[in-house]
């Protein structure tokens, strides 16, 4: 019986040497304080092509923040609503970024293959954790002074009003 066991652990311990290691494609956690209530924190993420953007240097645009990813129907149904609410209101002065949930790969091909017209940072765990505790699609909508003004989990009929009538009347302001 001991043999047995030796053999057995034996087994686990080379299966487990043999396995071929993977560097993750993007990081698992950056070092974020906790977010405060009504701001959006200045932080950086990668984006698709691998260069870091700060969420700080849209201050003095109304924002749109979406955390989402490539595979949850609702995700994907809202990104294809921000697509025509970017082309709408770009011009007058709308930013929409994406912080999309998953493998850089992964997140490359869904953008080009749906043409999504706005920046999309690769987002984390952490990211999720701090910003989007009730799951995701998550969307955030800032004022010009970075101050939260609207937000909202999931994605349904019932939120695209919501969405224009606010984002009319912080591009009024």
């Amino acid at each position: 019986m001991k043999r047995l066991i030796l053999l057995i652990s034996a087994l686990f311990l080379v299966s487990g040497c043999m396995k071929k290691k993977v560097a993750p494609e993007r990081p698992k956690e950056f070092p974020f304080p906790e977010p405060p209530k009504e701001r959006l924190l200045d932080f950086d993420l990668p984006d698709l092509e691998g260069e870091y953007t700060r969420i700080g240097s849209l201050l003095g645009k109304v924002t749109v923040v979406n955390f989402w990813a490539t595979w949850t129907t609702p995700c994907t149904t809202e990104v294809n609503y921000l697509k025509r609410l970017y082309k709408k209101y770009h011009p007058k002065g709308l930013e929409i970024i994406g912080v999309g949930i998953d493998y850089s790969y992964r997140l490359r091909d869904f953008v080009r293959s749906h043409k999504v017209p706005y920046p999309v940072l690769v987002g984390n765990e952490e990211i999720i954790r701090l910003y989007a505790p009730e799951g995701i699609p998550y969307t955030l909508i800032l004022d010009k002074d970075g101050k939260i003004v609207y937000k909202d989990t999931g994605f349904g009929p019932e939120m695209v009003k919501e969405f224009k009538a606010c984002i009319d009347r912080l591009l009024s302001e």
